[in-house]
Order: C-alpha cells, then structure tokens, then sequence
C-alpha cells in the first residue's frame, strides 16, 4: 500500500510540471529542478490522484521521461522492468531480468 501510494504521489508531482525527471536525484543527478520551472514549496495535505496501477514489490524508484514510466518490480516472483504509458497506463513492454 505504501509503495502505490508512493507511486501515486510522485505521478502527481510529476503532472505538475512537464520536464522529465529521468534519475533518482533528476536531470543532473544533483537533486536541483533545473531552469525556472515550479518547484512545490510543501506537499498539499491530501494528494490528487491521477491514476492508479497495482505493481509488486521492489526497490527502485520509477523514472519519468519522454511521456512514459519506467519502473521494476517482483512481477509473479521475478525481477521485471516495465514501460507504461504515463496518461493511460498502458503496458508498452516489459522484460524479464
């Protein structure tokens, strides 16, 4: 439950600004919005959810870009990459490691 949450809030955060935010730590891997785009000053208290996708667990983070999201999961007991569409939430493709 807390892993979709998780998930849920960063697809919020993400619809609040159009630039990707390929890595962990962002575009520049140094954790700073680059430009002059919107930067949140706190969370709201309850978050807007856009969409909602049941995934296994795992351990990283899922990255945005280019219109899609990136994410692995233990996907019937193995490790899976997946790429969904980041509006519908359609699978693209997905691979087994």
């Amino acid at each position: 439950m807390k892993r979709i949450l998780c998930f849920c809030l960063l697809l919020s955060i993400w619809s609040a600004r159009a630039a990707d935010w390929p890595r962990w730590r962002g575009p520049a891997n140094d954790g700073v919005v680059p430009g002059k785009q919107f930067i949140a000053q706190k969370l709201p208290a309850e978050s807007k959810v856009v969409w909602k996708l049941k995934i296994g667990e795992g351990l990283a983070s899922p990255v945005v870009a280019d219109g899609k999201v990136i994410y692995f999961d233990a996907f019937e007991g193995k490790e899976t990459l997946h790429v969904i569409d980041a509006v519908s939430t359609k699978e693209l493709w997905h691979a087994v490691i």
